[in-house]
């Protein structure tokens, strides 16, 4: 068989691995394959960060402000974006964030009150009330940003947190971290008995103050256990030694009247505070 005339322009490259460009090869069947080049990332690609967490950023910012006693001007922003955490079923992750922050604030507030003085009772009351009234403030504005949390996860039985409501879970806060702390817990009741004396005696005090300081301590479960018990105690020495004092200097229609009126002081005294 004669030489066929028709010869390919290329078939010198075909034939030559000299012949080929840079990104052809010769795939040993008389044909030519072309080179894949992969080139690596100028950067890093980016991964892509999950809603809750991104939005942890902003909520997160909002507490610190609400802690800082900032007002939130994008209140019913930051409720879409807390709800919209929520209703993607990580309730769980919000809540542990909000009680870790709660719970790094109220060991500042611990803090606080003991470095007050404590040698005048009058000025540490003071500062204690301030710091419960401040605290049930900051759980208010979080309750209005994170109410979804409390409706659709705190209320449900999907969790073994032990609370109902981010409130709930303040009170409790407070309570381990301040209120109970040994050198804020017996500061605040016998600055209170003091006060309760005082009264007994004809002093001025601050009434309003009593009275939300024994609501704070009925509000914690605290009254009965912590501030009750001596209360009655002090009570008792009180009158048992007003009556012996007052049996050798009156008679007996001024000693009877004197129990009536002070009778009716407790019984005004008891509806004051409670």
């Amino acid at each position: 068989m004669s030489e066929s005339p028709y010869k390919s322009p290329n078939a010198a490259t075909f034939s030559s691995p000299e012949g080929m460009r840079s990104d052809q090869y010769n795939r040993g069947d008389g044909t030519i394959g072309r080179k894949l080049n992969f080139r690596g990332f100028s950067r890093q690609p980016k991964v892509q960060v999950r809603f809750h967490e991104e939005a942890w950023v902003t909520l997160k910012e909002a507490i610190n402000a609400i802690f800082r006693g900032e007002g939130l001007w994008n209140q019913e922003e930051l409720y879409q974006v807390a709800s919209r955490v929520c209703s993607n079923k990580e309730g769980n992750f919000l809540y542990l964030n909000i009680y870790s922050m709660c719970e790094s604030r109220m060991i500042e507030m611990a803090d606080h009150l003991r470095q007050v003085d404590a040698s005048d009772k009058g000025i540490f009351l003071i500062s204690a009330q301030q710091t419960w009234q401040r605290h049930c403030s900051d759980m208010l504005n979080l309750r209005n940003v994170f109410l979804l949390l409390d409706r659709m996860y705190l209320k449900s039985e999907k969790h073994d947190h032990g609370v109902r409501s981010l409130y709930e879970m303040g009170l409790r806060l407070f309570k381990e971290r301040v209120a109970t702390h040994p050198d804020i817990e017996h500061k605040i009741i016998s600055g209170l008995l003091l006060l309760v004396e005082k009264d007994r005696n004809g002093d001025v005090v601050d009434k309003s103050m009593l009275k939300n300081m024994v609501h704070m301590l009925l509000e914690l479960g605290m009254y009965e256990t912590s501030f009750e018990v001596l209360l009655l105690r002090r009570t008792e020495e009180f009158y048992l030694e007003e009556g012996n004092s007052l049996i050798g200097s009156s008679d007996v229609i001024e000693y009877v009247l004197h129990v009536e009126r002070r009778l009716k002081e407790e019984s005004e005294r008891a509806a004051l505070y409670l």
